[in-house]
């Protein structure tokens, strides 16, 4: 005991021999501290309680045994816990059911409880509704601006009941009321995340985006066909992923797209064709980005020749394309593109030791000494209990400490030394140890 608990001591009144009783002591202890409870509150608590709306089951079964505590039931302890809850449980159904069981246990309460709240959690997974689609874009460009367009306001229309004129003005650089003075801005030096263009913010932007996507679907359960290429302005290597490709005789220069479901082309190259086929119309349904319809033309039949090779695809004409875009399917049968998974003709071991001998001989020390110049104020690290190895690892340890010492990697020393580290015995994967030494100590030193 404590000096406090000595001086609650003194105040107690003991007879002749009961302060050397521990159960007596003990006893006076628990009337001290126990403080008298109002058994018609505590109970008034109890059958006031119900189950709160972000209330676990569990939560409130543990508070009913917190609060019975106090309330002196007795032998009907746990039929009024079962009673308060089949009375609390929010659930109404749940409460229903439990009061047609006629020989409703606590255990059996607790069980039902619990065994409901699990299962609506299972529900909500299971019946959860199928997420979207993600959408793939074609191409991403930004637009030029025209020299000569008229400008739009970024102010918000006045509410209802307001004049424009009591409307407050509004920055065009940051979409928040005018500063007093333009220095204030927060936007004077950032860099907007849609044109990447410098003085104001994504929000406010007036850059119009030309976005050219090509997805397909025939019904609501197709995931959709789509052109997965995206590429900027000035993207040089973009060219070294086109190619000619003759369509019913007429050459066309393509993208190729391993993205893509379809292949497309502008309506403005099907006019320029020699001889134009009829556009028969197509059964799916093509979709630009945020599941914009596009304007879709038709499709035709046309016949795909590269170099020496030759296929026959439905090319889809649609209105408003920037360029001209291969399909996966029409790129893998003309070979001009082909899927590697891994590197055929992979050398082994042996191929590399005869090619490179001296990279596989001897330990690849570096000529000469080296001196590691500590500071002078230290005091030597020397540890005089070496640690302890597992005994499964003792023989391998000894033998891989005899191997490094006739190859010269370490040598023995018999004599004391200012500096002694301990070392790490690491298994290793073919059944060996590798032994590192621990220089914590020694590299805290180092100059």
């Amino acid at each position: 005991m404590g000096p406090s608990a000595d001086d609650v001591l003194t105040t107690f009144e003991f007879d002749e021999g009961e302060e050397a009783k521990f159960d007596v002591v003990e006893l006076k202890f628990d009337q001290y501290f126990n403080v008298h409870r109002n058994v018609i509150y505590e109970r008034a608590k109890f059958n006031q309680r119900r189950q709160e709306v972000e209330e676990s089951a569990e939560e409130f079964i543990t508070s009913l045994y917190c609060l019975a505590e106090n309330c002196a039931y007795g032998a009907l302890k746990e039929e009024m816990i079962r009673d308060r809850i089949v009375v609390g449980v929010r659930d109404a159904k749940l409460s229903e059911k439990m009061q047609l069981e006629t020989a409703l246990t606590l255990a059996m309460a607790v069980k039902m409880v619990r065994e409901c709240e699990s299962i609506k959690k299972q529900q909500a997974v299971i019946r959860t509704d199928k997420m979207p689609q993600s959408v793939n874009v074609d191409a991403v460009k930004t637009a030029k601006q025209k020299k000569f367009c008229k400008k739009q306001t970024s102010k918000p229309q006045a509410s209802t009941g307001q004049s424009q004129k009591s409307a407050k003005p509004y920055c065009q650089r940051c979409g928040k009321p005018s500063h007093a003075n333009r220095l204030d801005c927060k936007a004077l030096n950032a860099v907007c995340h849609k044109c990447s263009r410098k003085g104001h913010f994504a929000n406010v932007c007036k850059t119009p985006l030309n976005v050219n996507e090509v997805a397909a679907e025939i019904d609501e359960s197709f995931a959709g066909l789509f052109l997965g290429e995206v590429h900027g302005q000035s993207d040089t290597q973009s060219k070294q992923w086109k190619a000619d490709v003759d369509v019913n005789g007429h050459k066309v220069n393509f993208k190729l797209d391993s993205g893509a479901d379809v292949s497309a082309i502008p309506e403005v190259i099907f006019n320029q064709m020699a001889s134009p086929l009829a556009l028969v119309k197509p059964d799916k349904k093509l979709y630009g980005p945020c599941r914009t319809t596009l304007n879709c033309k038709g499709k035709f039949k046309a016949v795909l020749r590269h170099e020496q090779k030759c296929c026959t695809e439905d090319v889809y004409v649609v209105e408003g394309l920037e360029g001209s875009l291969l399909g996966r399917n029409a790129c893998k049968r003309l070979e001009m593109i082909a899927r590697v998974d891994a590197v055929e003709g992979k050398m082994s071991s042996e191929v590399y030791q005869q090619r490179y001998p001296k990279l596989f001989k001897g330990l690849g020390c570096i000529k000469g000494e080296y001196e590691i110049k500590t500071v002078e104020t230290v005091e030597p690290f020397n540890l005089t209990a070496p640690r302890r190895i597992p005994i499964p690892l003792l023989p391998k340890v000894k033998e891989e400490i005899a191997r490094m010492e006739n190859l010269g990697v370490i040598e023995r020393v018999e004599q004391p030394t200012k500096w002694c580290s301990p070392i790490v015995v690491v298994p290793k994967s073919n059944g060996r140890v590798r032994i590192c030494g621990d220089f914590v100590q020694l590299n805290r030193t180092v100059q």
